[in-house]
């Protein structure tokens, strides 16, 4: 013998059925109006009220943002220029040899094949110091000082 129990005499709301019941409607009315607890219920915390900044204030803010970023590039020139120097003073001690530019060759690819594993940016500016290049257009047959060994 099994017990079944049912849910629908416990929980009409839950099983779908409470809309189709025929009984009386259950309506319930709250007297009074909306307190200031009843008011805030559903609104988030306010967030404290501020003062806007004065003016001495907003200088100082600026300024602040400014020395910032003043700082900021500074701190990235020295360091581009101690990285370059470092850069520079390394190809200074290579070899150097002398390269024929072939046709369609460019000074990328030449301060890539002349000096593996160093800066092609820095190669390339080394290169052209060390040739009196002003730009990087070179002409078939035109002979380079590059560092590093003879370019296969």
């Amino acid at each position: 013998m099994s017990t079944r129990t049912s849910t629908h005499a416990t929980l009409p709301a839950f099983d779908g059925t409470a809309a189709l019941s025929t009984g009386p409607a259950r309506l319930v009315l709250l007297e009074g109006g909306l307190g200031r607890a009843g008011r805030d219920a559903g609104r988030p915390p306010r967030a404290p009220r501020t003062r806007p900044l004065t003016r001495a204030q907003e200088v100082a803010l600026v300024g602040c943002a400014a020395l910032v970023v003043f700082a900021l590039v500074l701190a990235s020139s020295v360091a581009d220029t101690l990285l370059a120097t470092g850069v520079s003073d390394r190809l200074s001690e290579l070899p150097t040899s002398t390269v024929v530019v072939g046709q369609g060759d460019t000074l990328w690819e030449i301060a890539e094949k002349s000096a593996p594993g160093e800066d092609a940016r820095a190669v390339v500016a080394w290169i052209q110091e060390a040739n009196g290049l002003e730009g990087g257009l070179l002409v078939p047959g035109q002979e380079l000082v590059v560092p590093g060994g003879a370019l296969s």
